[in-house]
């Protein structure tokens, strides 16, 4: 496997792309990025080797999932790869913000069809636009289960798992940042293979130990979120430089 660091830990070009590189890059970002460095960051990330077609990224609220979206999507456009991404955090910003017309035309008003079926559709389109693309590209998924229940979370995980096994001629591969086991397993079954795996901050470092894992949490952590996630944030602004 090319690797994709030089002896100055910079990203220097593949001679893969097109190819699945989309787990080069996830491992870089794991092992190499200050983004999740103990002595420059509070966020960790640890990956466990998959089938290369998928990777999916879990963690705990606040603890670094967002900023592995943006980061790999950054990393990916360097290279000249298209990243095609959708994000719960752009579908649900204000009209008023930055991304209010991308996100009207991605994802519709939302107020005429059902949410679950809006994911549906979105979701898609995604691989859709994939499969038309004549140079590099990848799609990175940020919680895509929006709107559904747990079994239909299942059933739209072994979709986008099918539609992650077939990448095309141009394909990187696909990322899916994910809280729910359900859409796991899903993806996991649709693949036909274990993808890798990726867990931001505490907690199982293997999909199996995760997938079977109690992470109750007690009133007073969730009560302490809304200051976690602030401070998270002013961190990943920090290492962003935004």
């Amino acid at each position: 496997m090319t690797n994709i660091i030089d002896a100055e830990n910079r990203i220097v070009p593949m001679d893969r792309i097109p190819g699945l590189v989309l787990p080069d890059l996830v491992r870089f970002m794991c092992e190499e990025s200050v983004a999740f460095d103990e002595e420059t960051s509070p966020f960790r990330a640890r990956m466990q080797a998959g089938d290369a077609r998928l990777v999916v990224v879990v963690g705990q609220n606040a603890s670094g999932k967002s900023i592995m979206h943006k980061m790999v999507a950054g990393i990916a456009h360097a290279h000249g790869i298209e990243p095609i991404s959708l994000s719960i955090r752009e579908r649900t910003g204000s009209n008023e913000s930055p991304g209010s017309m991308r996100r009207q035309f991605m994802y519709g008003s939302e107020h005429l069809d059902s949410t679950g079926n809006t994911t549906l559709r979105t979701t898609m389109k995604a691989f859709d636009t994939l499969e038309k693309r004549t140079a590099a590209a990848m799609v990175l998924l940020d919680e895509p289960e929006q709107g559904l229940s747990e079994g239909f979370a299942h059933a739209f995980g072994e979709l986008i798992g099918r539609r992650a096994a077939t990448p095309g001629p141009v394909a990187c591969g696909t990322m899916v940042i994910s809280h729910s086991r359900a859409l796991v397993r899903g993806l996991r079954a649709g693949l036909g293979s274990p993808p890798g795996f990726v867990v931001t901050g505490d907690g199982p470092d293997t999909m199996d130990e995760w997938l079977n894992a109690d992470e109750t949490r007690t009133v007073d952590e969730l009560l302490a979120l809304a200051d976690l996630s602030s401070e998270r944030r002013a961190a990943a602004r920090a290492l962003l430089g935004i």
